[in-house]
């Protein structure tokens, strides 16, 4: 039998917590600021590519 090493402090979680939270929020708020325009990029791309006329 060995030893697992697998103690992790009860710090550590927090500070994992606190450096994890803003990246997932920056993400999640970036998406949202953006999803419009991603969705009309997209469109404008699709109807440029198939031919179609745009319905704007």
């Amino acid at each position: 039998m060995s030893p697992a090493f697998a103690y992790i402090d009860p710090n550590a979680g927090g500070l994992l917590f606190q450096m994890l939270a803003p990246v997932v929020a920056a993400v999640v708020g970036g998406w949202l600021f953006l999803r419009r325009w991603i969705a009309d990029w997209a469109r404008r791309t699709w109807h440029k590519l198939t031919g179609r006329r745009n319905p704007e």
